[in-house]
């Protein structure tokens, strides 16, 4: 770990949002609540403000990604009462363009 790259909680959250995570600052407060304690790990204190290294911020944040759904759906089991038929079928007909 280089302690050049250390950087405040503010910081930590702008860079996972420039690579790609999508994390506000406060449900990255929240998170690093003591109560909660899901946030990534502390890699050293200045006074009372914890501070972070990227790399391991980074791999704390795509730890907690989980993989895309892909929908199973098929046009058959869209019903005429089905609640977002028209956008299901938006979307299967994009699919079927793609393919």
């Amino acid at each position: 770990m280089n302690p050049a790259r250390r950087m405040t909680r503010r910081q930590i959250a702008a860079y996972l949002r420039e690579h790609g995570v999508p994390v506000g600052d406060s449900t990255l407060d929240k998170l690093c609540m003591p109560t909660v304690n899901e946030g990534p790990p502390v890699a050293a204190w200045w006074g009372r403000r914890p501070l972070y290294d990227p790399e391991e911020a980074l791999a704390w944040a795509e730890s907690r990604m989980r993989p895309a759904q892909t929908t199973t759906i098929s046009p058959q089991e869209i019903g005429p009462k089905h609640p977002h038929r028209n956008r299901l079928k938006k979307a299967l007909s994009a699919a079927e363009g793609d393919a």
